[in-house]
């Protein structure tokens, strides 16, 4: 079943046809597991070193394994059509001379676990059909070949992929590419190519690619989600997206991120003819702008918390809150930012003599209220404090300070460092001590949450 370096030859041939347009391996280990064939080989059901397969279901559960194939065109692993794989713990695949996974037809990946897939020439993953992922994390490592080839839809519901593809395309579909959620990150030379459409409904899609982000030779629909692509040398789409007539959306831009501006109403050649655009689509009522709302925890009535809203790099929101007078015990202020258009954005909550509080991919595409989430350390934004040397971590730097001569023991204002005053109460003391030296404090760093 050897194939032309990184697809079936009727997909390649049609992409150059039609479409004018047009990382690095892992450490490798010494081979734990030869290929695994469901088809021809493995006929019944069995397991081995991280893997089990039962044929009455066609289910394979990788849980730990090495795989290191290097057989001349084979598979690393072969499976039947309507084939199921299930992730769980940490597994690795690599084949050095074939596809990572094939399979007869379609199939599905699920699960909570997490999969590394390594090749050289050729596809990461290559299906007679479907591909769908719906659960796991799936990095795939190509060079010289494709990350994923569907010689039928390739269809993303949950999950996070990332495929690094050097000198190769991310995805083919012989049919559509549908996006309904997770998480997509492309590193390539070209993005997604579908034969058929582009449907994306929801998600976050992050390309950066050489050539170009995205194109159909039917349509590309936007309906959900959010879509980011940088291209270098063309452009992000290779065929201009088509928006319902019940969605508003949000554009941005520009030859990249820092330069890209916000476009009302843009036209088809805003897409492409920009190496860099930015998207989402939503559905809303009014003016389509919305507040983001919490909680932060901190000590230290005196000093104010700063709560921002970014972009990438760039802030887009920021307010400045103070707090009620009187009190030197660990408080609460609610906070609240309106205005807030569609987009992608961190959130980064900081206070002197404290670590930093950061969230992660917050989709705004509706209001949201932190106090709502299903994850407590959200509910509440827990500032840590003990950070009087502002290096970004509570450590023996901090306890130093504090403890020295010229500071403890002493009111604030005639402390050598009044930012050792922890709690705000006008003296540095044991209480201040016993703030920093907590555990809930002490030895850590700043907070990284993703929404």
């Amino acid at each position: 079943m050897r194939k032309s370096i990184c697809k079936p030859n009727k997909i390649f041939a049609l992409f150059l046809a039609l479409l004018f347009i047009f990382g690095a391996l892992p450490a490798r280990a010494e081979p734990t597991v030869n290929s695994l064939d469901f088809v021809e080989t493995i006929t019944a059901d069995a397991a081995g070193n991280g893997w089990s397969w039962a044929k009455s279901t066609k289910t394979l559960v990788l849980e730990g394994i090495n795989l290191v194939v290097d057989e001349c065109g084979a598979p690393a692993i072969k499976l039947p059509d309507s084939s199921k794989i299930i992730l769980s713990g940490n597994n690795s695949v690599e084949n050095l001379d074939g596809p990572g996974i094939y399979s007869e037809g379609s199939f599905t990946i699920e699960g909570a676990g997490e999969l590394t897939i390594a090749t050289v020439e050729w596809a990461g993953v290559y299906s007679e059909n479907d591909v769908i992922l719906d659960g796991g994390t799936v990095t795939i490592n190509s060079v010289n070949g494709c990350g994923i080839i569907a010689d039928g839809d390739f269809v993303i519901e949950d999950g996070a992929l990332t495929i690094n593809s050097m000198n190769g395309i991310a995805i083919i579909t012989s049919e559509d590419f549908r996006a309904g959620g997770g998480m997509l990150n492309v590193n390539s030379d070209e993005g997604i190519f579908a034969v058929n459409d582009i449907i994306i409904n929801g998600g976050i899609l992050t390309l950066n690619v050489l050539g170009t982000g995205m194109a159909a030779i039917n349509e590309i629909i936007l309906s959900g989600g959010i879509t980011d692509i940088q291209a270098y040398t063309n452009y992000a789409f290779g065929t201009a997206p088509y928006f319902g007539p019940e969605f508003t959306y949000t554009v941005f831009a520009g030859e990249n991120e820092d330069a890209a501006v916000k476009i009302n109403d843009p036209a088809d050649e805003i897409f492409t003819e920009n190496k860099y655009v930015y998207i989402v689509p939503f559905k809303t009522e009014g003016d389509g702008k919305f507040t983001v709302s919490g909680i932060v925890q901190s000590y230290n009535r005196n000093n104010p918390v700063k709560v921002r809203l970014l972009r990438g790099t760039a802030v887009k929101y920021e307010i400045t809150m103070e707090a009620p007078p009187d009190g030197s015990e660990r408080f609460t202020q609610p906070f609240e930012i309106t205005g807030v258009t569609a987009g992608i954005y961190t959130m980064v909550v900081t206070k002197t003599s404290h670590t930093s509080f950061t969230v992660t991919n917050i989709q705004a595409n509706g209001d949201i209220a932190l106090t709502e989430h299903n994850r407590e350390e959200l509910q509440t934004l827990a500032l840590l404090c003990g950070d009087i040397d502002g290096s970004g971590s509570i450590n023996a730097s901090d306890l130093a300070v504090l403890t020295n001569s010229q500071n403890y023991m002493k009111s604030a204002s005639d402390a050598a460092n009044p930012l050792a005053d922890l709690n705000g109460d006008g003296n540095i003391n044991a209480s201040d001590l016993a703030i920093l030296t907590n555990s809930l404090n002490y030895m850590k760093g700043g907070i990284t949450i993703e929404f």
